[in-house]
């Protein structure tokens, strides 16, 4: 039997207005966040914890467990946190102070977590990829997922896509464990395995 895997959705729930949702990068991220989202190393390259800023067009003071961002990091209360680092250690952890709109701590139980498997499993056959004119072999965008069973990694709990390192991948396992942790604002979608 073929084991489930779950596209992890880092916006949350980006239509409930009430949530924290956090749209720009904190000062020590500005030279570096394209190396967070893209699943590569930050040792030794952070001083911590990192500070994100609520802004005002974001109005959202409720604390989600998953925070929704548009930076496409993974971002997790402290729980969360612990059962992705026990099920699948080939990660960072970066512990996160939300300042709200008037200046004051909001949260500093929320962790980035940046996945450092990155695993090309797509199916290449059966996945709708646009890929960019000029360069045939680099995707601008995957339109549908379609994972090959033959390329996955079973023992992998979360990993990102080859083809878009933005993409999370989860493992049922995962998808189970953060499910049974009442965990909110935590959104996933089947993929296709074939």
């Amino acid at each position: 039997m073929t084991s489930r895997f779950f596209q992890l959705n880092v916006m949350g729930d980006d239509q409930d207005t009430s949530l924290v949702f956090l749209d720009t990068d904190p000062v020590e991220l500005v030279d570096h966040s394209y190396r967070v989202a893209k699943g590569l190393s930050m040792l030794g390259r952070l001083d911590e914890p990192l500070i994100f800023t609520m802004q005002l067009e974001s109005p959202g003071i409720k604390l989600p467990s998953l925070i929704g961002n548009i930076m496409g990091y993974l971002i997790l209360t402290s729980r969360g946190k612990e059962i992705v680092e026990k099920l699948e250690p080939n990660g960072e952890y970066y512990s996160i102070v939300i300042i709200n709109h008037k200046g004051r701590v909001h949260s500093e139980d929320h962790w980035i977590i940046n996945p450092l498997s990155i695993h090309s499993c797509l199916h290449t056959g059966k996945s709708r990829i646009t890929y960019l004119q000029s360069q045939p072999d680099l995707v601008v965008s995957l339109d549908e997922i379609v994972l090959d069973k033959n390329k996955l990694v079973p023992e992998s709990h979360i990993f990102r896509l080859k083809e878009d390192p933005r993409c999370y991948v989860i493992s049922e396992t995962l998808a189970a464990a953060l499910q049974s942790a009442s965990l909110n604002n935590v959104y996933l979608d089947e993929l296709e395995v074939v």
